[in-house]
C-alpha cells in the first residue's frame, strides 16, 4: 500500500453518504505535506488554489505500512485535514473519544483505516441505567466521560 492508495480509500469513503465530498482526488493531492513517514503523519487542506507539489509522483507512490492503523480527520469549515498513523486499534479508540476526535464540534469526518480498509465504528454514551445510546454528533452527548467505541466490523484483528 502506498500514500496514493490511502488517498483513494479516503476519497472513496468521502464520496459516499453521509460525507458526499465532491472534491476530486486530483485536487486533494494539491496541498499537503508529510511531516513524518514512520509513523505516517500528513496534513493539508482540501482547497483548489495551490501550486502543484514538486515530486508529487514519488511522494504519493511511497510505500507505507499496509497493516498500519491510520486516522483521517477533516475539519470541514476550514478544509484542514490530517492523516496520522497510530500504534493500535486501542490508540484509535482513544483518539476517537478524545476532545479532538469524534465528539469535537469541528470534526466533519473521522475515518479509521486499518489493513487498507475503512473500519466503521459507532460512538455510544453509557446512560445512568447502563444502557447504550448511539451518539451521532457532539451535541447529542450529555456526558462525555461515559462514552465508548463499538466497531461495526468485528474482524479487526
Amino acid at each position: 500500500m502506498n500514500i496514493l492508495d490511502l488517498f483513494r480509500i479516503i476519497n472513496e469513503k468521502e464520496s459516499q453518504k453521509p460525507f458526499r465530498s465532491n472534491l476530486p482526488l486530483e485536487l486533494k493531492l494539491q496541498d499537503f505535506k508529510i511531516n513524518n513517514y514512520t509513523p505516517l503523519n500528513m496534513e493539508g487542506y482540501w482547497i483548489n488554489n495551490c501550486e502543484p507539489i514538486e515530486d508529487l509522483e514519488n511522494i504519493i507512490n511511497k510505500e507505507i505500512n499496509e497493516f498500519g492503523v491510520y486516522l483521517y480527520n477533516l475539519i470541514g469549515h476550514t478544509g484542514e485535514w490530517f492523516v496520522r498513523e497510530v500504534n493500535s486499534i486501542n490508540d484509535a479508540e482513544e483518539y476517537i473519544l478524545s476532545p479532538g476526535g469524534y465528539l469535537n464540534m469541528f470534526c466533519t469526518t473521522l475515518l479509521v483505516i486499518y489493513k487498507g480498509k475503512v473500519k466503521e465504528f459507532r460512538v455510544y454514551e453509557i446512560l445512568d441505567d447502563g444502557k447504550k445510546q448511539y451518539v451521532e454528533d457532539y451535541e447529542e452527548c450529555k456526558n462525555r466521560d461515559k462514552v465508548m467505541v463499538e466497531w461495526i466490523d468485528i474482524n479487526l484483528i
